[in-house]
């Protein structure tokens, strides 16, 4: 059962099925999932993808090592004979606003070296031609 390898990953108790369904991965399940350690966000997939969970586990610790935006921290990534888990830290968003927004595109873009950020080409803007040229 998935639930006993996720204990056995994480040294946690998990429930034995998962919560509700959340947003947060657009090609695979996601769910919050209780333990005694409190909830856990959760990714799951079919074990012929369990590398996609260990590279994008691996692009989480990079970007939390960069430390210029907050990610979840990287609990655990399971396999099983049928399944496979990325186990996140569990995080509550509040409301956003413009502020926060803007907040975060100055620290998505402290992630990229300048020498890599380059315009985009003008065919690219959808921005009329009489407005780019004041």
């Amino acid at each position: 059962m998935l639930a006993d390898a996720l204990g056995r990953a994480t040294g946690r108790q998990f429930a034995r099925a998962p919560g509700a369904d959340v947003h947060g991965g657009s090609i695979h399940r996601c769910v919050r999932w209780e333990t005694d350690a409190g909830p856990v966000f959760v990714k799951l997939a079919s074990a012929t993808e369990a590398d996609l969970f260990a590279a994008e586990a691996d692009g989480l610790r990079a970007m939390a090592d960069a430390r210029a935006v907050r990610v979840p921290e990287v609990i655990a990534t399971v396999t099983t004979d049928t399944e496979a888990a990325l186990v996140l830290e569990w995080l509550d968003f509040g409301d956003t606003d413009a502020r926060a927004e803007a907040r975060l595109g100055q620290q998505l873009a402290a992630l990229q070296p300048p020498s890599l950020i380059r315009p985009a080409p003008a065919r690219h803007t959808t921005m009329p031609r009489r407005a780019r040229a004041r």
